[in-house]
């Protein structure tokens, strides 16, 4: 999958949060890795329709997921320099996100894919402190730079 079109628009404080989060992450390189992962899951992903609405940006798109339609809702605020800094993704239906959520996480992509779903409660800030991609901040996410916290999922 090529990056997509949002990945060059991104501030450098950009937060990402979703259905298949467990939390939030902050900072492009954190957004840009969990994009990639959960691209790396899609397969035939079409861009449905897409709105501009002032200052926000929403996409609906669907893809494959081991053989599934999923839905995903993305909606994208930027801020008064036209960065993103705020990225919101949503899927559908539900068996659909939680396999989804099962091919993410781990060291593919720190931190990020909901608990409980093939990782271990720890998995998440493990494998963001050995990728040194970041680490928990205090809305459960993940922020670059920053040490681990206990108990940040």
């Amino acid at each position: 999958m090529a990056d997509p079109w949002f990945f060059s628009r991104l501030s450098p404080g950009v937060r990402i949060a979703g259905t298949i989060l467990d939390g939030v992450l902050r900072g492009p390189e954190a957004v840009k890795a969990q994009v990639r992962a959960v691209g790396a899951g899609y397969s035939g992903m079409t861009v449905r329709w897409h709105l501009d609405a002032g200052d926000r940006q929403v996409e609906e798109y669907t893809a494959q997921v081991r053989g599934h339609t999923i839905f995903g809702t993305g909606t994208f605020h930027f801020d008064e320099r036209g960065e993103i800094d705020e990225i919101v993704v949503n899927h559908r239906p539900l068996g659909a996100a939680l396999g989804l959520a099962g091919l993410v996480g781990g060291d593919v992509a720190p931190g990020l894919a909901v608990s409980g779903l093939g990782a271990s409660d720890d998995a998440p800030g493990a494998a963001v402190a050995a990728s040194g991609a970041g680490s928990a901040d205090s809305e459960g996410g993940v922020a670059p730079g920053d040490p681990p916290s206990a108990g940040s999922h």
